[in-house]
């Protein structure tokens, strides 16, 4: 089996499938995500995946209920508490990309301390988790920062920006999974993505399992990519 180095995921859906499952709260949903999300770290970690970078938190997510906000807020402080040492462990190093200063402290902290805590030179795997992250934005931020450099306009190329993003020492995606049934890739990796595969699923986030990101691997084997020759 073809497997990417570069996998990223958007993990759609948890709401919805509270809802239907018929939950308390939608909370119940991004739990059963953040279940989900560590099946999928783990499985991507034995099938030798290198970098596996998710959609986590986007900024357009802000503008949800207070109290569906507090809900993923209090997820990703407990996440990052009980689960560094699990990834620390399979050598799982987590990367944050995106503007941790949005958050309350608490979170920012927690974030800053699963990056501390799994930080390793042995690591077999990089979770990149997008938290606090837009596409444009870092396009944006990229753009200011060689500006800042003071590069000028006939210096600035494909490979010079590139360096400038959140992610310059990872390879652009391979395959891009999107859970929940919606073909759209909502701000998401928008430069890394330019030549990566695209696989959309029908299944809510909650239901995705391990043989699904199977399925999704051997329909990417069997896909050839030729990269706009």
């Amino acid at each position: 089996m073809k497997i990417p180095k570069h996998l990223a995921i958007i993990m759609d859906g948890n709401r919805r499938w509270a809802k239907e499952m018929g939950k308390n709260s939608v909370t119940d949903g991004h739990r059963a995500g953040s279940e989900v999300l560590e099946e999928i770290v783990m499985a991507a970690r034995e099938l030798q995946i290198e970098y596996l970078t998710v959609y986590l938190f986007s900024t357009e997510n802000f503008a949800r209920s207070a109290a569906e906000l507090q809900g993923l807020f209090d997820l990703s402080v407990e996440f990052a508490q009980k689960k560094w040492q699990k990834l620390r462990d399979n050598q799982v190093k987590v990367q944050v990309y995106g503007d941790l200063s949005l958050f309350p402290s608490a979170v920012s902290r927690a974030m800053n301390y699963l990056m501390e805590k799994t930080t390793s030179n042995d690591h077999k795997l990089t979770l990149g988790l997008c938290f606090g992250y837009g596409g444009r934005q870092e396009i944006v931020d990229a753009c200011q920062s060689m500006i800042k450099e003071g590069i000028k306009p006939g210096e600035v190329t494909a490979e010079s920006l590139e360096k400038h993003l959140y992610m310059p020492e990872v390879s652009d995606v391979d395959l891009m999974i999107r859970t929940g049934g919606a073909m759209r890739l909502s701000n998401f990796l928008l430069w890394k993505i330019a030549y990566a595969e695209l696989y959309f699923v029908d299944k809510y986030w909650p239901e995705f399992g391990r043989e699904d990101l199977i399925v999704a691997l051997e329909q990417y084997g069997e896909r050839e990519r030729r990269f706009g020759k």
